[in-house]
């Protein structure tokens, strides 16, 4: 039976981050938007939103859709006992589903070899990003939780870590020291580079596992969907020499980009994929909403 893989990114608003009609943008021009998206020609390719729908499930809204690709093509007819190229007077599509929960900016969406990541992405933010209430918007994929935190507790040294991040919502949780150098110099986004090639502090307790207030604040907003984080690091081990010890380095990397939520099912009837789409939104949403517990319904 086929495997389908599905990826989870948030869908942010960046070009009017700052607008008062935010909420409205949120709840009400994106969806819009993905049912209403005109097409767009990128090389050979046209790329649309295509059987879009709206459903309902427990009071929550999920926009359902597919991300399609398809041109016209070349193919060999038999015409008696020869066979010529004819051109299709219809285009041959691809497709990739994906699934769109506005409240929660949530957005689940297939992977395959027809359309891997980095083209889903980059086609959904100019579809979307192209109407004027809209403006530009950052599909940023959510890491696996905790995994950063692992990774970088598991290198002996770090060497360098670089976050890029994007403005968060504003009204939403603080975000420590990154909302405040943001918000004090009216950024859209934040690269933050650390680096020493021998060794960085990133605890604040070298006993114990808690990290510096930038190295936390930094990873919380990765894990919300609001950046990446690169991280680079080494591994020391003794090596016996005849006159001496020698100590070899061994190179550690970490990329969160690399490192995505996602989940791989059967190919299902639509009813029950639905179903494993829904319940892994709802996981993801869990995990990454550390708001008031009374506000379930919180958008991140």
């Amino acid at each position: 039976m086929a495997k389908r893989v599905f990826y989870a990114s948030k869908v942010n608003v960046h070009a009017h981050i700052f607008s008062q009609n935010l909420d409205d943008i949120i709840s009400i021009h994106i969806p819009r938007v993905i049912k209403e998206a005109p097409s767009i020609k990128i090389g050979s390719y046209n790329w649309s939103i295509t059987d879009v729908k709206t459903i309902s499930y427990n009071n929550d809204v999920f926009i359902i859709g597919n991300l399609t690709k398809s041109k016209q093509v070349k193919l060999k007819m038999r015409v008696g006992a020869s066979t010529e190229d004819v051109t299709t007077d219809f285009e041959v599509a691809r497709t990739s589903m994906f699934v769109y929960h506005s409240l929660s900016e949530i957005l689940v969406h297939e992977v395959s070899s027809y359309i891997d990541e980095v083209d889903f992405i980059n086609v959904f933010e100019r579809l979307v990003g192209r109407d004027p209430y809209v403006g530009e918007v950052k599909v940023i994929t959510i890491p696996e939780p905790h995994k950063i935190r692992t990774e970088m507790l598991s290198m002996q040294k770090i060497s360098s870590v670089h976050f890029h991040l994007i403005h968060p919502n504003p009204g939403k949780k603080e975000f420590n020291i990154y909302n405040s150098l943001i918000d004090q110099h009216d950024l859209k986004e934040l690269d933050l580079r650390m680096a020493n090639r021998d060794g960085m502090n990133i605890k604040e307790d070298a006993e114990k596992e808690n990290f510096t207030e930038t190295i936390e604040s930094g990873i919380e907003l990765v894990e919300t969907g609001y950046g990446a984080v690169d991280i680079k690091g080494f591994d020391e081990h003794k090596i016996k020499g005849r006159r001496k010890d020698k100590i070899v380095r061994k190179q550690r990397s970490f990329f969160s980009k690399r490192s995505v939520r996602r989940i791989i099912v059967n190919e299902f009837g639509e009813e029950t994929l639905m179903s494993r789409i829904r319940s892994f939104i709802n996981d993801v949403r869990a995990k990454i909403v550390k708001d008031d517990k009374d506000e379930p319904n919180i958008s991140i």
